[in-house]
């Protein structure tokens, strides 16, 4: 039987054609020569007409300059980032921006490209720590060289547009929040603030970078300082949101204002002064920010009820439901000095927890295995709220036990293990439980009613905050355990706030 014959191409390079071998057609030298040892003499430019429309049409994508000379380990670190990555990044919010525009500026831009290889070895460095139990990420030699690498490409003489500087700048984001460094991400953050204007034109990376002014006003103690980003027009909402992204983009923006006026507002409602802006100007921020968040959820309703199709969008429509509810209670509450007053909004936590239990019951649906680490805030913050604020112990259990269920180990900065035991340290402090363990927790749930009595106001955890010690301690079963600090803001009487200390 005759062999079966090959189409003989002409594109390879001059020397696998003088060698009369098959070239790999690697640019820009190909890897049959360099893997021999040989110099690859490079491609020669084929005459005008010399391709027929179906040799255009299979030719492969041509790979840029910036990723044609990487090794495998730089592609596979690119595919990887492509594949298990981007996905993971965008949680439950939809948005083609890691997804598509990263990868694709990717292989187009050298910054853009060290940072996505920076991502994916600390992406796989993370989940093999959180397998192991290590108390913190570091940044590997791998992903230590793509960074400095990304550095340096913006760094080096030559034109670079912002639109490239801003995206390699969330990509630093990422990556530090991949190590749990606050603070370097808050730097990078603020940085790239500083550097929107209305030059910028790409406005999924203006979205993204809005997106992240959140973070810094939990975990920074400078609130006064740290800038808000370039809105541009104030983003009032006159009776219609025309897209999902622009419903998201408009929350984000209210709820960084709203943080902001919850944070400026601590020392008055902890009553430690001196205060950081007059009460009467927090009363009238307080006020034009429950209009405003009147007025989206209005037009967001309209927008749901628009929306097709529907199940495509459920689980973004869910937490931005969810999202918008925890915002109305930080408005409402943010100014008063009665922690009672969080028993007033019962009907917003029923909600949330209702929520997220719908939530839970489309991933089960979907058959969507549970994340290792989103670059946005999901679910988890918005649970971890209801189980600080929420004093009705049978909502709060519930709430406790979907953050299992709907979190990721790490949700940008907040780490799921750390909230869930924050959580769990102040329910057994608050309601007097001595350790609520999972099976606990099932047993306490079964038995209660929903009029069980609320803690008395003396025993209410008013605010916490992580201390920088750790200490290794041995559990009853002999299971070693690292645990951090942490400082419980907590009022015995008429007396001022006082601090009192434990370890979770």
């Amino acid at each position: 039987m005759p062999r079966k014959g090959q189409q003989k191409v002409r594109t390879g390079c001059r020397t696998c054609k003088i060698r009369k071998i098959k070239c790999d057609e690697f640019h820009p030298a190909c890897l049959k020569c360099r893997s021999t040892g040989r110099n690859c003499d490079g491609y020669e430019v084929p005459p005008p007409g010399s391709y027929s429309w179906e040799e255009l049409l299979l030719r492969s994508k041509p790979v840029p300059q910036s990723v044609s000379s990487a090794s495998f380990a730089n592609l596979r670190g690119l595919t990887f980032f492509s594949r298990i990555v981007a996905p993971e990044l965008n949680g439950p919010l939809n948005s083609s921006f890691w997804t598509q525009d990263v990868p694709q500026a990717a292989y187009s831009e050298p910054a853009v490209g060290h940072a996505v290889l920076a991502i994916s070895s600390l992406y796989e460095s993370f989940v093999v720590q959180r397998s192991s139990c290590t108390i913190e990420s570091t940044l590997s030699n791998d992903a230590i060289r793509h960074y400095n690498s990304a550095i340096k490409c913006l760094t080096t003489p030559g034109p670079v547009s912002i639109d490239t500087v801003l995206l390699t700048c969330i990509l630093f984001v990422c990556a530090e929040f991949l190590c749990g460094n606050a603070q370097a991400a808050i730097t990078h953050v603020t940085h790239g603030f500083s550097l929107i204007d209305t030059s910028v034109t790409d406005s999924d990376v203006l979205s993204m970078l809005r997106h992240l002014a959140i973070f810094p006003h939990f975990f920074s103690h400078d609130i006064p300082n740290i800038p808000l980003p370039y809105y541009g027009d104030w983003p009032k909402i006159d009776g219609a949101l025309k897209s999902l992204s622009y419903a998201q983009e408009s929350l984000d923006s209210l709820s960084c204002h709203i943080v902001r006026l919850v944070r400026m507002a601590d020392r008055h409602r902890l009553g430690m002064g001196p205060e950081l802006q007059s009460f009467e100007c927090a009363m009238l921020k307080q006020k034009a920010l429950e209009q405003d968040l009147e007025n989206w959820r209005s037009a967001f309703n309209t927008l749901r009820r628009n929306l097709r199709p529907r199940s495509k969008h459920e689980l973004c429509l869910l937490l931005l439901e969810m999202r918008w509810l925890v915002a109305r209670i930080w408005t409402s509450t943010c100014i008063s000095p009665d922690e009672m007053i969080f028993d007033d909004h019962r009907e917003s936590f029923y909600r949330i927890v209702e929520l997220a239990s719908q939530a839970k019951t489309q991933r089960n649906l979907a058959g969507s295995a549970r994340g290792k680490f989103s670059f946005t805030m999901g679910f988890s913050p918005l649970l971890h709220f209801v189980v600080l604020k929420c004093r009705y112990l049978k909502l709060r259990l519930t709430a406790l036990t979907l953050m299992w269920d709907l979190s990721c180990s790490r949700e940008s900065l907040w780490d799921y293990a750390t909230m869930y035991a924050i959580g769990t340290r102040i329910i057994e402090k608050e309601h007097g439980i001595p350790v609520l363990s999972p099976e606990k927790i099932t047993e306490v749930r079964g038995c209660l009613s929903d009029q069980q009595a609320l803690p008395r106001d003396w025993q209410r955890v008013r605010d916490s905050a992580l201390e920088p010690d750790t200490k290794l301690f041995t559990d009853d079963h002999g299971t070693k355990i690292w645990r951090t600090k942490i400082r419980f803001l907590v009022k015995p009487g008429s007396g001022p706030v006082q601090a009192i200390y434990d370890w979770v």
